[in-house]
């Protein structure tokens, strides 16, 4: 028991903030020798619920661990109410919509409805992308403090997007326009705080099949959908978000600074 007991300490060692697990630290954290901590994380490497690190000196969460996370999100109110605002976001406009999450340091996408509307890119469940080059990433980037996202991303993809997150913080949605790909996104984070879960949902549209007044009506309906989301789970940011129209959201949109 107490090699489980240990085991479950370390486990609980691990947050957005600490994502890797070195011996020195585990050690000191839990006041146990090294030789020990050692074993420990070692077998747990084994069994798949930790992972070496690319550079071999430290252990990050494993593939048990991430399917541990996912199969606890499927069980997740917070799922299940995003989904709901999915699909009432597709039956609406049409086009697609995805849910994601942060996991390894990347985007993922856990979930995807759509229309029977072609758009020249779709993203499959399951799906793989750098934080910054998903909407859906951006908008879960900017529910984090800084040394938050500093622990997520790269120096550089940091610097690309930290301007971007002061605006996205203020208004709570993303707009990103893939001209290449001609596809639009409009994405937005919720969270459970009663449970420390973060999901983002990004509602995709071709730019041919849209008009400046229809985008904005996504934006709109996305950002209102979340926030009736947020509200009812308690999560913080939407509840003190001021209502769309009213003069406190007014002064807030006043304050996002202009895209380039």
């Amino acid at each position: 028991m107490s090699s489980l007991e240990n085991a479950l300490n370390i486990l609980n060692l691990l947050d957005r903030q600490h994502s890797t697990l070195r011996v020195g630290e585990v050690s000191r954290a839990l006041r146990l020798p090294k030789s020990t901590v050692s074993r420990l994380l070692k077998t747990m490497a084994t069994s798949g619920l930790l992972a070496r690190e690319s550079d071999g000196f430290g252990f990050v969460p494993g593939r048990k661990a991430r399917l541990l996370g996912e199969l606890s999100l499927t069980q997740s109110g917070l799922l299940d109410l995003v989904e709901r605002a999915a699909e009432r976001l597709v039956q609406e406009f049409g086009f697609v919509c995805y849910i994601g999450m942060i996991a390894d340091g990347e985007f993922l996408v856990i979930r995807r409805k759509h229309s029977n509307h072609p758009l020249m890119l779709l993203r499959d469940v399951g799906s793989r992308l750098p934080i910054p080059e998903a909407a859906g990433g951006v908008a879960l980037l900017a529910r984090l403090p800084d040394q938050g996202v500093a622990a997520i991303v790269t120096r550089h993809q940091k610097a690309k997007v930290q301007g971007t997150l002061v605006g996205v913080r203020i208004e709570g949605t993303y707009s990103k326009m893939n001209f290449a790909n001609q596809v639009g996104t409009v994405a937005a984070a919720v969270a459970d705080p009663s449970r420390d879960e973060f999901l983002s949902i990004s509602f995709a549209y071709p730019i041919a099949a849209t008009d400046a007044k229809l985008r904005r009506k996504i934006l709109d309906r996305v950002r209102a959908e979340i926030a009736q989301v947020g509200t009812e789970l308690g999560d913080p940011y939407w509840s003190n978000l001021p209502q769309l129209g009213s003069p406190q959201a007014k002064r807030r949109e006043g304050k996002r600074p202009r895209s380039r």
